[in-house]
């Protein structure tokens, strides 16, 4: 959406002021496995006391032409910005609103964290998050409550695993699904691959235009991951690097953009 707090706040209130629909592409939020797991969680399928691991990594592999993407000043952050922003969505639709209980990245000078770790707390779930454009990591939700467990892999659009505290893992299914043109009435369908995900949440914003409908993903709720990074990066503090020797673990917390923005 963007990458300050005051631009989204910004784009909210035009938008409100307008009365105007503003949207934001998550395109997460049309698998019908979020929708899934949502409805267990609400409906205490896993019981109490939940916690959650998220891990999401790949080396990164898109096509620059510019080092834009690597500076702080110019891409406002990293992986978190990038990646994160769609997940901190996709946790948020599932447990609502968070908060930031700790962050820390690998940031160095005026460049963008490659990796990161943060922890977060929700109304029902407490739990931490992982991601990296340097290694690939086992990328996916694992929720663990007081009756039972679920798995979630953002490429697996329709299933979820599930299993009763003790019990064997079962394939779960999503159906939700949602309209495929502008009709009044509309056809309905359920998406089943990542592109017709992308269709069926361009075709619920038309529909927000043309008929006042919800927006998948309104501008509030852009608003909410935007004021979460920055929670994040206000928190910011080195992150662990075991793998290096104690004289350049030393020298990488020296360098971190935090520390150097207190110098300065």
């Amino acid at each position: 959406m963007t990458t300050n707090v005051e631009d989204a706040e910004r784009m909210v209130a035009a938008a409100r002021e307008a009365g105007r629909v503003l949207a934001v592409g998550m395109v997460r939020r049309m698998f019908p496995s979020l929708a899934l797991a949502k409805e267990l969680v609400e409906g205490g399928a896993l019981g109490d006391d939940l916690r959650f691991v998220y891990r999401e990594g790949s080396v990164y592999g898109w096509p620059v032409s510019t080092d834009a993407a690597f500076r702080r000043a110019t891409a406002g952050g990293g992986v978190l910005t990038d990646v994160g922003s769609h997940v901190l969505d996709f946790l948020a639709a599932i447990f609502g609103a968070p908060t930031v209980a700790g962050y820390a990245d690998d940031a160095q000078a005026d460049g963008v964290e490659t990796n990161c770790r943060f922890d977060l707390g929700f109304r029902r779930a407490d739990g931490t998050v992982q991601l990296s454009w340097s290694q690939p990591l086992v990328t996916g939700l694992q929720v663990v409550g007081s009756a039972g467990e679920l798995r979630l892999e953002p490429g697996v659009l329709e299933a979820v695993r599930w299993r009763r505290r003790g019990g064997s893992w079962q394939t779960l299914v999503g159906v939700a699904s949602s309209p495929i043109d502008l009709g009044a009435p509309p056809a309905i369908g359920k998406p089943t691959t990542y592109f017709e995900c992308m269709y069926h949440q361009l075709i619920r914003t038309l529909r927000a235009v043309r008929y006042g409908e919800p927006a998948a993903v309104t501008g509030e709720d852009g608003l909410l991951v935007v004021r979460t990074i920055e929670g994040c990066y206000r928190r910011a503090t080195p992150l662990d690097l075991p793998w290096l020797s104690a004289a350049e673990q030393a020298q990488a917390r020296e360098r971190h953009w935090k520390r150097r923005r207190w110098a300065a």
